[in-house]
Formats: C-alpha cells, structure tokens, sequence
C-alpha cells in the first residue's frame, strides 16, 4: 500500500506511508472520501508524536545509559555528541539518510547475532532451562491468574503493545513510509516449471517487510533473551548492576566474552538505536511534509530543528519517563 499510493515531492523524491493510503486508498472508496482526509491528517499528526518518543528519545536515551556503563561517559555528552551527528545527517538529506542506514544495518546484524550466538553456545547447558523459563513466565498459572482479573489484563496488553512496538513495529503503520521510498524495478526469478517470470518492487519490498519482522523479534530478540537468562539468570536489571535493558544486555556480553567482545557489542547497541533514530526522522519528516502541504509550509523545518532538540533532552531523563 505504501508502494502503491506514493507520490513525488517537490524534490523529485518518492513520498510515500499510512497518510496517502489512508487518504487515496481508503478515500477511494463510496463515501470514504471525508473519512480518508481525516484519517491521513490524523495518522500524520500521531506519526510525528511517535517519532519524537519511540524513535528519537527512547533511542537515545538507551544509548547514553549503555554508554555510561560501558565508558563511563556522561549522558549530556553523548547527548551533544549525537545531536550534531545527526544535524549532519538531516542537512545531508534524505539520500544520504537512506544511503548512511543502508550500510550500517547489515554490519551491526552481523556482529550482534555471532557475538550472541558465541555466548548461547558456550552456555549450551543452560539453552532449555532459559527457555523452559521464558515459557514458565508466560504460560504459568500465576501469569494466567492474574490476566483474569482486570488490573491483570490491563498490564498484559499495555506491555505486549510496547514490546510489539519497540521490537517490529509491525501493524504500526510507520515502515510504509520506508518502503515507499524504494526504487522502481523489477527482479528476475525462475519458477518451478522453469518459466521465467518478474517481481515488482511492491513484492520484493513486501517480502523484506516479513523478513525485517522475523529477524527483528525471531532472532535478534530471541538471542538477546537467551544471552540475558544464560549469563544473568532471570532476575532484574538491577539485580546484575544495571540501570536498564540496554546496559544489562552489554553487561552480559561483557560478562561473557570479556572486554573486546563487550566494546563491540556496545557499539552495536548503539548504532542499532542510532539508525532507528534516523529511520523515524524519514518517517516523521515525510509526515511533517504532509502536513506542510496541508496547514503550513513551515512544519518540516520545524519539525527538524525539534527533533534534534529531542535528542539531547532524550538523554537526560530516565527510561521510564
């Protein structure tokens, strides 16, 4: 959908995301139109509210607690310290966003997953009793009792949306505007008859959109929680010495692979939260232009001017907050 209801900007550059199909899909329809309008302003107006916490402050906020525990380096300097790499990056413009993205993603993967995969593997014995926890935690009958009772039912929803959210953001409406942004192009492939046969851009970017979702929480979330219960146990976050998952995640991999395998993932951590922070600044960029073609054309710069604000005051506060 983002694909296919996308549009050029004024810069010759594809705009795309929820907004457009919601106005020119779903506005499409018999008595749709108003509805359609309203809804694309709406889902414009939350995308940048989103953009500001889930991707901006959360991000950077996980980064300056990992780099305190891992460096010892204040949160007010890695607060200036990234809000003028990523001035760069927005003066530099969307290409160079999707280009600086494009190669940090496979290389940070990488190294995270073999780090992880070292550490499950030198704690083999305790794979299935981590596993026989998780389960425990989720399927045992205190759990179940107490999602009966409203309370109970009210914690488990809002815990599983922000897991869902900060994990895949799948059904959130917001990797649309990523996708949307693809080139146009079509990919050989040969069928099990030996025909040969095209896929669109629509169809290869619909497949890496599962594929971002299982590695995101299949395999990255997965080993994060294995290398967590195999080195740390299950107890709290501050129970192992630290302040949040961020930093308790580091500590485990340098708990386990000592002070070079630690620093590497460190800088992992960091650079997966740095490339989310920039990723939504498309996203709530392309939102602020929608909503600049609509109310004024001032919004996407002002948008960018307190996004960046954001993340220094991201790094000030606590998580929770």
């Amino acid at each position: 959908l983002g694909i296919l209801y996308r549009r050029k900007n004024g810069k010759g550059e594809w705009a795309g995301g929820a907004m457009y199909y919601l106005r020119d899909g779903l506005g499409s329809f018999r008595g749709c139109k108003q509805l359609g309008k309203v809804l694309g302003l709406l889902f414009s107006i939350f995308c940048i509210f989103a953009s500001f916490g889930i991707g901006n402050m959360g991000q950077i906020n996980s980064i300056a607690t990992n780099m305190r525990a891992v460096f010892s380096i204040p949160n007010w300097v890695t607060g200036v310290f990234l809000m003028a790499v990523a001035a760069l990056v927005v003066v530099g413009g969307l290409k160079r966003i999707a280009a600086g993205t494009e190669k940090l993603v496979p290389v940070m993967a990488l190294l995270y997953v073999v780090g992880a995969l070292a550490i499950v593997a030198m704690n083999y014995r305790s794979i299935l009793p981590a596993f026989a926890s998780i389960f425990k935690g989720a399927f045992a009958m205190k759990a179940v009792g107490g999602g009966i009772v409203g309370s109970g039912v009210k914690a488990a929803v809002t815990w599983g949306m922000k897991r869902g959210v900060f994990s895949n953001e799948a059904g959130l409406g917001s990797l649309a505007g990523l996708h949307g942004e693809a080139k146009e192009e079509k990919h050989l492939a040969v069928n099990g008859a030996g025909d040969q046969g095209g896929y669109g851009t629509e169809e290869i970017q619909g497949m890496w959109a599962i594929f971002e979702v299982f590695f995101d929480t299949i395999v990255s979330c997965t080993l994060t929680a294995l290398v967590i219960l195999c080195v740390a146990g299950s107890g709290t976050a501050s129970e192992f010495g630290a302040e949040n998952g961020a930093s308790l995640t580091s500590l485990c991999f340098f708990t386990a692979l000592g002070s070079p395998g630690g620093y590497a993932v460190a800088v992992c951590v960091v650079l997966f939260a740095f490339s989310t922070i920039i990723a939504w600044y498309y996203m709530g960029r392309q939102a602020a232009e929608y909503l600049g073609g609509k109310i004024s054309g001032k919004i996407p710069a002002v948008y960018a001017v307190g996004y960046l604000l954001a993340a220094f005051l991201g790094c000030l506060g606590a998580m929770e907050t």
